[in-house]
């Protein structure tokens, strides 16, 4: 045991001075590494494959919390999914897979609805965003991930929203922008999307919360 020990030492002071060469010592280090670990190789764990699409096919109606059981699995949603009508459904949370949405999304009517907590993966709908009539509803900021909306983005009469936090990140909207009839929504938490306005025609922003912009804030588009 000795002798083996004086070996390895040895060996170990020759691979630190002259480097490693593991064919000449595998038979005693095995993987040649100074500290004693396995040598693997990062560089396939460092690319990131990407998700699969694993779509339902075909148009998903849910009404109460236990229709979300339909959706389990999926990660993407070939045709339009409607949320409505609910008295039971609190947030969106068996959404939680799902990146995209082929067709429309719409979201209203759903009476205890208080965030969109499941919806922080979705990146693009293909058609329509609808989030309208959701009186609980207190925010928007699980839609930070969205970047694109095929349709028409419409937001109205949710009364419990105050701002718009979370559609910082949409970049292409391919028909209106239409937000209106949200009591306690200001005016100006509209501006951060005059980018997307500006490249649009028909923009609706009327009969929310009356407040005052300043320029800086309003840029092109003006916040009444």
């Amino acid at each position: 045991m000795k002798k083996n020990s004086i070996v390895i030492v040895a060996i170990l002071t020759v691979i630190s001075t002259f480097g490693c060469d593991p064919a000449m010592y595998e038979d005693v280090l095995g993987d040649c590494n100074i500290d004693g670990s396995d040598e693997t190789d990062t560089d396939a764990d460092s690319d990131t494959e990407p998700v699969p699409e694993n779509c339902y096919e075909g148009d998903f109606n849910v009404k109460f919390a236990t229709d979300f059981a339909g959706l389990a699995g999926y990660n993407c949603i070939n045709g339009d999914l409607e949320i409505s009508y609910s008295q039971d459904i609190v947030d969106l949370s068996d959404l939680a897979n799902i990146r995209t949405i082929k067709g429309s999304l719409a979201i209203g009517f759903n009476a205890k609805l208080a965030t969109l907590h499941g919806l922080e993966k979705l990146e693009s709908v293909g058609d329509f965003l609808a989030i309208s009539y959701n009186g609980k509803l207190q925010g928007l900021d699980e839609l930070s991930n969205l970047v694109s909306v095929g349709g028409s983005l419409y937001i109205n009469e949710d009364d419990g929203l105050i701002d718009l936090a979370g559609l910082e990140n949409v970049e292409y909207i391919g028909g209106t922008l239409d937000i209106q009839f949200n009591s306690n929504l200001p005016y100006c938490e509209v501006c951060f999307l005059t980018d997307i306005m500006d490249s649009m025609v028909g923009s609706r922003i009327a009969k929310n919360l009356v407040d005052t912009c300043k320029p800086s804030e309003a840029s092109s588009f003006t916040c009444q």
